[in-house]
């Protein structure tokens, strides 16, 4: 910043709590600084990112300035001529966006993850239930298949950062919270379902195919399958 010329775009694409921008902005100015600051946030999935980049669901823009909005619309302009929405807004509300579509994400797999238990006590095809909900177009079937939970390198880090805005803010996120409970409880629920089909789990050989926290990526980063891996160990199976 110091070095940059005057009316710079300063764009801030990394996931950062809410209030980062502001307080940026804030620094500037008292340093004497006169740089147009943005807050774009990127939704970039692993294993998918080139495409989530080619082909947005959308592009979030945090300024009050015309100028830098015209600019970004021209980097993007192969973007914005396909019709990708355009979503201009304050700081605020950019920086939140990111988390609360991490948070969405998260309370949709847990959802299905517990009509996934209930399934297997009213003899019901989780499988087949979560393809004919996906099919509904208010739901969609993205992030809806049955599975031993969420993980990933950001997730656990921006619903931490939610909920402590929210309890900051004197807000109470419970449907957050419930999500991240089941989320805690699938590792478990899958090795006591092993342990009543192995009778007991001990002594047993157990494979697991893959440890990533998800397909066409190699990030154990709050993996599940390395949840799942120690509370095995924990109980005496041998894991290949």
């Amino acid at each position: 910043a110091t070095y940059a010329e005057e009316a710079t775009i300063l764009v801030i694409v990394t996931p950062v709590p809410v209030g980062t921008a502001n307080r940026v902005e804030q620094r500037l100015q008292a340093a004497g600084r006169k740089l147009l600051v943005v807050s774009h946030p990127l939704f970039l999935t692993e294993g998918c990112a080139v495409e989530d980049f080619n082909w947005p669901d959308r592009i979030v823009l945090g300024t009050s300035s015309h100028h830098a909005v015209s600019a970004l619309k021209q980097i993007y302009r192969p973007l914005v001529m396909r019709g990708v929405p355009v979503i201009v807004t304050n700081h605020e509300t950019a920086e939140l966006v990111r988390e609360a579509s991490t948070a969405f994400v998260a309370t949709k797999i847990s959802f299905i993850n517990e009509l996934a238990s209930l399934c297997e006590h009213v003899k019901a095809d989780a499988v087949d239930l979560a393809a004919a909900l996906g099919l509904d177009k208010k739901i969609s079937p993205r992030c809806l298949q049955p599975g031993a939970g969420f993980g990933g390198p950001f997730v656990e880090a921006e619903m931490d950062s939610l909920a402590q805005l929210a309890a900051g803010s004197g807000v109470s996120l419970r449907i957050l919270s419930a999500a991240r409970e089941v989320n805690q409880q699938c590792s478990e629920r899958v090795v006591e379902k092993l342990a009543r089909m192995m009778q007991p789990v001990a002594g047993k050989e157990v494979g697991l195919l893959g440890l990533s926290f998800k397909p066409n990526t190699n990030s154990v980063a709050s993996s599940s399958s390395i949840d799942l891996t120690r509370r095995l160990l924990a109980r005496g199976a041998h894991v290949r």
